[in-house]
């Protein structure tokens, strides 16, 4: 299985104003060259509700960001 960074994904550019005024065309968009994943300035975004609730189950296995960070303090 390739790592994400091998993927070749759909940009969708969240921190735009026709983003922000209207996302679901851009969703619609990506969907159409990647199932359920897309890349935007900030990281990645999951666009498949399926996609979203296979990676919930995942819980015990996903780290927060910073966690380590808040370990320490």
């Amino acid at each position: 299985m390739p790592s994400i960074d091998q993927i070749v994904l759909p940009k969708v550019p969240i921190s735009t104003k026709p983003f922000g005024d209207d996302p679901i065309p851009f969703i619609e968009a990506a969907r159409r060259e990647h199932d359920w994943l897309a890349a935007t300035e900030i990281g990645y975004l999951v666009t498949s509700y399926r996609a979203i609730e296979d990676i919930l189950r995942l819980d015990t296995k996903l780290k927060m960001p910073g966690a380590e960070i808040v370990d320490r303090i």
